[in-house]
C-alpha cells in the first residue's frame, strides 16, 4: 500500500468520524411528519442549502426558542417533500450509494422504486446535489424500462409542475407523453392530458416541439387539397361523398362496375345495314356514309349516280351519267357490284370527221 493511499484512507476515516459526530437534527418530512434524526455535520457537508437552513434554524432557537424538538435538538420541517424520496437521500448520505433497480424482481416494486427516485430527484434540485440527482435520473429511467411502465397523466402533471423550468425531468416527461400519443398501437388520447395542459401552459408548447422534432420531419398532407367534403358541415343525412355515390349509382356492394362514360363525338355513328343475299338492304338515302333513302322503284344508287336493281325488284334501264358532277358520297359498308362499261359514242366535229374517244362526248343539244 502506497503512502498516498494510506493517507487517503486515514483522511476518509477521520472525515467519517467527524461527520458522524456533533449535534443531531430532527427532520420531519411530508404531511404525516415522518421523523429522521440525522447528523448536522453530515447534512451540512453535502449540501449548502441544508447548511444554510440549519444555520437559520439555529439562530431562531437562540432568538425565539423555536425550531427546536421536544428533547432539545434542532428541528427542520419539510412538509412538501415525499418521505420515500428522502429515505433514499438518507441511504446515500450514510452509505454513499443507492440500490440498483436490477436487484428488484417484481415489476410493481421496480416501478415504485423508480417513483421514489423521481422524488429524490426533486429533493436534489432543492438541496443542490447534482451528483446524486444524475444517479436518481438513471435509476428512474432504468426502472421504468425494466417494469415496462410509464407515469399516467396525473403523475406526469405533478412531476412537470414541481420540476424547475430547466429540469431534465420536464424534458423526459414531455417525451414520454409524446411517445404515448404518437404510438399507433396505443390508446392514449390528447384529452387524457387536459389537466396538464390547463395547469402547465408550457407543457403544451414543449409537447408540440417534442412531436415536431421527434417525428422525423414527417409533413402532413396539404389541407387545401383533396375532398372539400372533409371540411363541410353535415346534417344527420349522408355526407357529400355518399350523396355523389347515390347519384352515380355507385354502391360498394354492386357486383358489376358502372358503365364507363362514352366520349361525345360531333358525328353520329352510322347504323349497320341489314344484309339481303349478301347485299345491303336499301333503307334510305346516304348521308355521309349513313343509311340510304328509300327509292320509289326499289333501285339502289351507285357511286357514279347510276342505279342497280336488287334481287326480286323490277329491272330498269340505266341512265347515262350526267355531265354535271354529283356530290361525292361516303361508300357504304354493303358489297359493291361492278359498274357497267360505258358505250363509246361517235361524234362529228366541225370538219365532218368522226372522233373516237374513250369517254362520253357532249354533243349538240337534242343529240
Amino acid at each position: 500500500m502506497s503512502t498516498e493511499t494510506l493517507a487517503s484512507g486515514m483522511y476518509a476515516e477521520e472525515l467519517r468520524e467527524r461527520l458522524l459526530s456533533g449535534p443531531i437534527v430532527d427532520i420531519y418530512v411530508g404531511a404525516d411528519k415522518r421523523l429522521w434524526s440525522l447528523h448536522r455535520n453530515l447534512l451540512s457537508y453535502h449540501s449548502e442549502f441544508l447548511r444554510a437552513e440549519l444555520q437559520h434554524a439555529a439562530q431562531s432557537v437562540e432568538e425565539n426558542g423555536t425550531s427546536k424538538s421536544s428533547h432539545g435538538t434542532l428541528r427542520l420541517d419539510l412538509p412538501d417533500e415525499a418521505p420515500e424520496g428522502f429515505e433514499l437521500l438518507v441511504k446515500w448520505l450514510y452509505q454513499g450509494k443507492l440500490d440498483d433497480v436490477s436487484s428488484i424482481s417484481d415489476d410493481t416494486e421496480k416501478y415504485q422504486y423508480a417513483v421514489a427516485c423521481q422524488k429524490l430527484h426533486l429533493l436534489c434540485d432543492r438541496f443542490d446535489l447534482p451528483k446524486l440527482k444524475n444517479i436518481a435520473m438513471d435509476q428512474y429511467r432504468k426502472g421504468l424500462h425494466a417494469a415496462g411502465l410509464v407515469p399516467d397523466a396525473s403523475e406526469l402533471n405533478d412531476i412537470y409542475r414541481r420540476s424547475p423550468e430547466s429540469s431534465p425531468f420536464r424534458r423526459l416527461m414531455v417525451k414520454i407523453a409524446a411517445r404515448q400519443l404518437m404510438d399507433p398501437e396505443g390508446d392514449k388520447e390528447a384529452d387524457s392530458y387536459r389537466q396538464c395542459f390547463e395547469e402547465n401552459p408550457d407543457f403544451v408548447v414543449d409537447l408540440i416541439n417534442a412531436i415536431k422534432w421527434g417525428s422525423g420531419g414527417i409533413l402532413f398532407e396539404d389541407p387545401t387539397e383533396g375532398q372539400n367534403c372533409d371540411y363541410h358541415d353535415h346534417d344527420s343525412g349522408p355526407n357529400c361523398h355518399d350523396r355523389n355515390k347515390k347519384k352515380l349509382d355507385i354502391r360498394p356492394g354492386s357486383r358489376s362496375p358502372p358503365p364507363s362514360p362514352t366520349p361525345r363525338s360531333g358525328r353520329q355513328s352510322p347504323s349497320q345495314p341489314a344484309q339481303v343475299n349478301g347485299l345491303a338492304e336499301s333503307s334510305g338515302k346516304l348521308h355521309n356514309g349513313g343509311a340510304r333513302s328509300p327509292s320509289s322503284h326499289g333501285d339502289n344508287e351507285r357511286r357514279d349516280g347510276s342505279s342497280y336493281a336488287t334481287p326480286g325488284s323490277p329491272k330498269h334501264a340505266t341512265s347515262p351519267p350526267s355531265s354535271v358532277a354529283s356530290t361525292p358520297t361516303r361508300p357504304s359498308t354493303a358489297r359493291k357490284s361492278k359498274p357497267p362499261k360505258l358505250r363509246r359514242r361517235k361524234s362529228v366535229d366541225d370538219s365532218g370527221d368522226v372522233a373516237q374517244d374513250g369517254g362520253p362526248v357532249v354533243g349538240p343539244s337534242g343529240e
